[in-house]
């Protein structure tokens, strides 16, 4: 495993976060989804305060819980099927199935909803640095963990540590390390580590989207 030091371009803050968000409006089918794209925008931004803050991680995934309570997928956008979510944008099939968690009182799926969170934020984290590639892996392999019953989809949930250290640094470890994702950008402060992963055939089979 080798390590390359890069100096970001910017900052990557609350209004870059938002930003990068917006953007998707115009390009991703967002423009008469309004409410779906701020929830969006307020699940990522609890996250990312989350990674500066003091609060516990119940009273986080309250809050997301308190995001998605409030149905910004309408009704007619929440068939969970594989032919009606294909239809939609990676990132909004990933807010059904948490909102599916919140409006279906799983209780026991809790964790899953705040990983799904955690998920949600690290791609837009790789959208902001064009990271297209990356940004779909990652919500497809969260997407099918949720979605599919087959063990072949599910194993992430075993391997996610049950309480995730609630850092950028942290959580893009993990998740580099369970993925795989090749040349991810680890956000650390104002400078990145991009780290390349040699996998064996095995693993890939694992990762693949279908």
């Amino acid at each position: 495993m080798s390590k390359h030091n890069y100096k970001l371009r910017e900052q990557l803050n609350r209004h870059l976060i938002i930003n990068t968000i917006k953007d998707l409006k115009g390009i991703d089918g967002f423009n008469h989804r309004k409410a779906a794209l701020q929830a969006i925008i307020d699940v990522v931004i609890a996250i990312q305060d989350s990674y500066h803050g003091t609060d516990g991680q119940n009273v986080l995934i309250e809050a997301i819980i308190q995001i998605l309570v409030l149905r910004p997928v309408v009704r007619y956008e929440m068939k969970i099927s594989k032919s009606d979510l294909a239809k939609k944008p990676l990132i909004m099939q990933l807010l059904i199935l948490m909102q599916d968690i919140v409006v279906t009182r799983q209780r026991s799926a809790q964790q899953k909803l705040l990983w799904l969170a955690i998920a949600m934020h690290t791609a837009v984290l790789l959208m902001h640095y064009n990271k297209k590639t990356h940004t779909n892996n990652m919500l497809m392999q969260f997407k099918l963990a949720q979605f599919s019953e087959s063990n072949k989809r599910t194993w992430i949930w075993d391997e996610l540590p049950d309480t995730p250290t609630m850092s950028a640094n942290g959580i893009l470890a993990s998740l580099e390390n369970i993925l795989g994702c090749v040349d991810i950008y680890r956000i650390i402060d104002n400078h990145s580590v991009m780290t390349r992963l040699t996998l064996s055939d095995a693993q890939w089979a694992k990762i693949a989207p279908y």
